[in-house]
């Protein structure tokens, strides 16, 4: 791709967080052998093994996440295209891969960053109407949408249902998962950075760490805003409003109908005084603002560290053109913020929260003094 062009792959992307489940196939992992038995042959798959495509040769999970297609696109023909490069990381929050896709003169055209979750590892925000959305993906989102260039753009989210070979063979069983494709940020974090440059005993550039500063200082900026009124977190919050005023207003109802029994003794027993009443409001046309103070409320990462300060690309076409007059020099890569993994919406009319619920999150020896253990 030409650095001056100004269109990316990346501008027509755009994660639905509405419709998100797919059912894996037996389609969906690469086999060995000739086709149409098989997707690759013994050299591809050789090639690729040698180079640590697959992560470590004992490490089946690895092997059997990056043979899986990326599933990024919903057709199965242009989600073939896209080849397995490496695995990026592996830990408690499961799997992290890089796919890349080429072109007819088998030069690569784009990348995308695919992080795998085993369903179950996070509590979804609403179990009832939406129990595969993670809270993880609604806030990256969000802060894609505020603060554009200063966060890995979230390309598309999927849940992935779990599928069950009946009959043993090359196709593996697999769990259900939670995928989120996220842009390739080309030049590692800010972590890994550090140690290569501790290695030839050499500090950051005093100029770059200002840089860094910048960036972060403008993604912190984003993260003190309230969510906006088309975030997926103010429409589930209002569901969830609403169905507690209409619960409040069925007690009442039935409290109201319920017959009268005679108290013994003098008098009769008093009622119970009604619960505040709620209108009755199909669509949730309540006043957000009367029920529930959106605009007090902002963002608490949780997990602030080097390690998830990514470096990504800051050509032309690649950053926002108001995000290129910030960069001091264009030979820097471009600071991203990430992993929302441990972050939530809070406010400090919440006690109870704020700050306990903080309280050993986050990674050993970069956690807040509010997330320190008392």
């Amino acid at each position: 791709m030409n650095p001056s062009d100004p269109w990316h792959p990346m501008d027509g992307d755009s994660p639905d967080l509405r419709n998100y489940t797919f059912s894996l196939t037996q389609r969906d992992v690469r086999l060995r052998g000739p086709r149409p038995g098989g997707d690759f042959n013994k050299r591809w798959y050789e090639e690729r093994l040698e180079r640590g495509a697959f992560g470590p040769p004992a490490h089946l999970e690895s092997e059997g996440f990056m043979r899986r297609y990326p599933l990024f696109r919903d057709n199965h023909r242009e989600d073939a295209e896209w080849g397995p490069v490496r695995v990026l990381g592996r830990g408690g929050y499961g799997l992290v891969g890089l796919w890349e896709k080429r072109d007819e003169n088998n030069r690569a055209e784009d990348h995308i960053v695919v992080k795998q979750e085993n369903e179950g590892m996070t509590r979804p925000f609403d179990p009832i109407r939406d129990p595969h959305l993670k809270p993880e993906a609604i806030i990256h989102r969000d802060m894609n949408k505020r603060q554009p260039g200063s966060f890995p753009k979230l390309r598309a989210y999927k849940h992935l249902e779990a599928y069950k070979n009946k009959r043993a063979g090359r196709i593996p069983s697999t769990p259900a998962v939670y995928r989120m494709y996220l842009e390739h940020c080309p030049h590692g974090d800010l972590d890994r950075l550090r140690k290569l440059y501790s290695i030839w005993d050499q500090p950051l550039p005093e100029l770059f760490i200002w840089h860094v500063f910048l960036r972060l200082a403008i993604a912190g900026e984003a993260l003190r805003a309230p969510p906006s009124e088309d975030s997926e977190w103010t429409r589930m919050m209002l569901r969830l409003v609403h169905d507690a005023l209409k619960n409040i207003e069925q007690q009442n109802r039935q409290s109201t109908l319920a017959p009268r029994k005679k108290a013994k003794g003098k008098g009769r027993k008093k009622a119970r005084k009604p619960m505040t009443p709620a209108e009755d409001d199909p669509d949730m046309t309540i006043d957000p603002t009367r029920l529930y103070r959106f605009n007090y409320y902002h963002l608490i990462h949780g997990d602030m560290k080097p390690a998830n300060v990514l470096l990504g690309d800051n050509r032309r076409g690649y950053v926002p053109e108001e995000d290129r007059r910030n960069i001091d020099n264009p030979d820097y890569p471009l600071a991203k913020m990430s992993d929302f993994g441990l972050s939530r919406y809070i406010t400090r009319d919440s006690p109870e929260e704020n700050p306990n619920a903080f309280w050993g999150l986050g990674t050993d020896g970069f956690r807040a003094p509010v997330s320190l253990h008392h």
